[in-house]
């Protein structure tokens, strides 16, 4: 696990608005749903598409290529629950977003 670092600030985060960031060299898609900030891988293990792309649904993502779901919270395919993406653990420290890969 690496240590956390900032993804972006809270300001740069529009409700429901998925957002492409890099944190500690890898990329992430980061999502404000409500009063909870999620990090998930930002690649679509069905064929590459870009998550941040993406739109929000129903406290899911789903990829703008072919419409595949994850759950924010667990990052489980919406369809199956053996097929899923990485979350990672976020927090909010003075007005950032910070994450802590795993």
């Amino acid at each position: 696990m690496t240590e956390p670092t900032i993804a972006c600030s809270l300001s740069d985060l529009a409700d429901g608005k998925p957002k492409a960031c890099q944190v500690s060299g890898h990329p992430v898609t980061i999502v404000k749903a409500g009063e909870k900030v999620y990090a998930l891988d930002a690649i679509c293990p069905h064929r590459g598409g870009p998550l941040a792309e993406g739109f929000v649904q129903d406290d899911c993502i789903y990829c703008p290529w072919h419409g595949w779901g994850f759950h924010l919270d667990s990052g489980v395919y919406v369809g199956s629950p053996g097929v899923g993406i990485k979350t990672h653990p976020t927090a909010i420290l003075d007005g950032s977003v910070v994450v802590k890969m795993g």
